[in-house]
């Protein structure tokens, strides 16, 4: 009987856990920014973000950021300058390469391309990727492919060497792509051994394309027919090359928004994506592709700006989605970034960018403030603070909230009165080992009004 008790018990946790853990929470410091969030990367531990923002809460960021798991902090001096944004991340031989519309990266002159070794800028070259003389020039697509960092965007040279918008580096030198693509490059991807160049281009190289092409090292060639409109994502997913962007025919089948390639042909996502401009970007986490951009439907499904696709059927990333674009998506410690241009991410208050823990939250920092209960920090060395923030009760001890702490095998291990309701409970556990904890707090009449998991380092 009591083994049954135990593991009804464990059941239970497991089912509120999961239930907390499925939701969208904010990322740190509130973000200030013209646009917001464009690309992300994982790098040396750490999540970065690039766009066109200026700060997180007091620190200031200048187009570049990186978030530790508990707090955000600079990169250095930014990427400053020109159209003034970051467009794309990519991590190549140890080090970050970041790429957009920017003149400086920390002083230094820079055009549109810069790297970062953990500690310091430096530039890709002393002249980088620059324009075609009429003042415009960008890149906003980065891949290794074959041992070189590609690099494509909207640009005549790279490093003083004619390179019509798609160029490589090798770490030392840039080379052109053959003649290059006649066109904006938007998205790069490496599939079954090549590399694809997705955008809204007709030529690449020699070969005529339709605004999405492929590059076995060599030669550049079409890949089927292509799309009627741009495309702006790609991202191979359990043996098929993913097709995102603005089109509504992929290779002469209809597909909406998204479409798949399997080296020879092409097919329809399920119902596709409907409603808004299209589909900006792509990643694989859990087994799942998600897919991000400014849409609201799959088939009859409200998706909301961002969805999941287990290879058979689509699925919503909570019930509200993201109330605005997605742009770009990365995984840290086991959880998925959002960024983009958006303020509530499912029913966060989360501007720009927001983190979704799937099953496990991940998150070094967890967003504890469930119900009526806030808890911090978390992980914590034993001692952290709890607050409870329902109205002070009427009555005597016994009406005073209360938290309880259990291990993961279901043993109360704490039991403890928040004597300060609506004020601050310091809470000592530093005898008990390190770990992972469940807790609840329930009020005078018995209910729970909080619940979650603490972290003992």
């Amino acid at each position: 009987m009591i083994r049954k008790i135990i593991l009804s018990f464990i059941f239970s946790f497991l089912v509120f856990i999961y239930s907390f853990a499925q939701a969208w929470y904010p990322v740190g410091a509130p973000i200030r920014s013209d646009y917001g969030i464009l690309a992300e990367a994982v790098y040396n531990g750490e999540l970065y973000a690039g766009g066109w923002f200026y700060s997180f809460g007091s620190v200031q960021t200048n187009n570049m950021a990186r978030w530790n798991g508990t707090a955000w902090d600079s990169v250095g001096g930014g990427l400053t300058g020109g159209q003034n944004y970051v467009g794309a991340l990519c991590v190549f031989n140890g080090k970050l390469y970041a790429a957009g519309a920017f003149f400086a990266a920390e002083g230094l002159p820079a055009n549109n391309i810069a790297v970062w070794d953990g500690s310091h800028w430096d530039t890709v070259s002393t002249q980088g990727l620059e324009n075609c003389g009429n003042g415009t020039g960008w890149a906003d697509a980065m891949a290794v492919y074959n041992g070189k960092l590609y690099v494509a965007g909207a640009f005549c040279h790279a490093g003083g060497i004619p390179a019509l918008n798609i160029a490589c580096w090798n770490g030392t030198k840039w080379d052109s792509v053959s003649s290059g693509i006649n066109d904006s490059v938007n998205t790069l991807a490496v599939y079954n051994g090549k590399l694809y160049a997705g955008g809204q281009f007709t030529r690449a190289g020699k070969t005529a394309v339709s605004n999405i092409a492929c590059w076995d090292g060599t030669s550049w060639t079409a890949v089927g027919s292509g799309t009627n409109n741009p495309v702006f994502a790609l991202q191979a997913y359990s043996g098929n090359l993913y097709v995102g962007g603005e089109f509504t025919v992929a290779g002469g089948v209809s597909a909406s928004y998204i479409a798949d390639w399997n080296g020879t042909t092409w097919s329809a996502v399920g119902a596709g994506i409907s409603g808004g401009v299209g589909v900006d970007a792509f990643y694989v986490f859990n087994g799942m592709l998600y897919t991000g951009g400014t849409f609201s439907k799959s088939g009859s499904l409200k998706v909301n700006n961002i969805a999941a696709w287990n290879g058979t059927v689509w699925d919503t990333v909570s019930a509200e989605g993201i109330n605005n674009t997605v742009d770009a998506f990365a995984v840290l410690d086991s959880a998925l970034y959002a960024g983009g241009i958006f303020t509530v991410a499912g029913k966060a208050n989360a501007v720009d960018i927001a983190v979704w823990g799937g099953t496990s939250l991940g998150v070094k920092e967890i967003q504890n403030s469930v119900g009526d209960v806030s808890l911090y920090p978390n992980p914590n060395k034993g001692l952290f603070t709890v607050i409870c923030h329902s109205s002070p009760p009427v009555g005597g001890e016994e009406s005073l909230p209360i938290i309880e702490i259990y291990t993961m095998l279901g043993e109360k291990v704490l039991t403890e009165t928040l004597h300060a309701v609506q004020g601050y409970n310091l809470i000592n556990f530093a005898n008990n080992p390190a770990g992972i904890y469940l807790y609840r707090v329930t009020n005078g009449e018995g209910v729970t009004v909080g619940q979650g998991k603490i972290v003992v380092e």
